[in-house]
């Protein structure tokens, strides 16, 4: 069966970038005319246009993590690809993006992987909705879902417990369950932001190492890094 475009997470080929050395999963996942992803280094979120295979990338907007030197360069490389990009093609599992030669830029591949196991949080949407922040580095905030539906995990600050549910690439969190402990200001807005992340998301999108949940209206609320 072809995947389709706006139904399927892409994971890129990165070899076609043509960098000596790039290790990084960058990662696309279109959906009701918003765009997001993964760099390998930060995360990214935007809109796109689509008419039958003509396609337009963006603006963008991007987390600031720090990154390796190859990996910033498959970072910048990428986003000028994407920026390039004038018309799709999807062919079974593989999608191509072209630009306006007809030339292919970017080539990805149907992502078939899955939630379960323990993940790493490593970025969430602040609770005032206005911007995307990296969590903090003197702590190792987590994500851990269970095949028998359970999700738990760690704040930064406090545990928390409760449900999951899937169906395809929808996922339902909560309610959720947390310890009471007195956090410092910044992981206490760490911890808001998490845990409403967590119950926003309605659908994720899985590349290899890396997974991102995504809100109703399609924006990015959570990245992940396996554990």
């Amino acid at each position: 069966m072809t995947a389709a475009l706006e139904a399927t997470s892409w994971v890129l080929d990165v070899a076609v970038l043509g960098l000596p050395g790039a290790e990084a999963a960058p990662t696309a996942e279109f959906h009701d005319g918003n765009v997001s992803g993964s760099t390998g280094c930060n995360d990214f979120t935007g809109t796109f246009t689509k008419s039958w295979s003509k396609l337009a990338i963006g603006p963008l907007a991007m987390t600031a993590s720090a990154g390796s030197h190859a990996g910033l360069a498959v970072e910048r490389e990428y986003l000028a690809r994407l920026g390039r990009v004038t018309s799709f093609r999807v062919k079974g599992d593989t999608l191509a993006l072209l630009d306006d030669g007809g030339g292919t830029v970017l080539v990805y591949a149907a992502s078939r992987d899955t939630i379960e196991g323990t993940w790493e949080i490593t970025g969430y949407l602040m609770v005032s909705g206005h911007g995307f922040s990296s969590t903090a580095t003197d702590c190792v905030p987590s994500a851990v879902f269970a095949a028998d539906g359970a999700v738990s995990g760690g704040t930064g600050c406090n545990t928390y417990r409760g449900q999951y549910e899937l169906e395809g690439a929808s996922i339902a969190i909560g309610p959720l369950h947390t310890t009471r402990l007195a956090c410092r200001p910044e992981l206490a807005e760490q911890e808001a932001g998490i845990l409403a992340s967590l119950t926003a998301a309605t659908t994720f999108v899985l590349a290899p190492g890396t997974a991102t949940l995504l809100n109703a209206d399609g924006r990015l609320v959570l990245s992940l890094a396996v554990g």
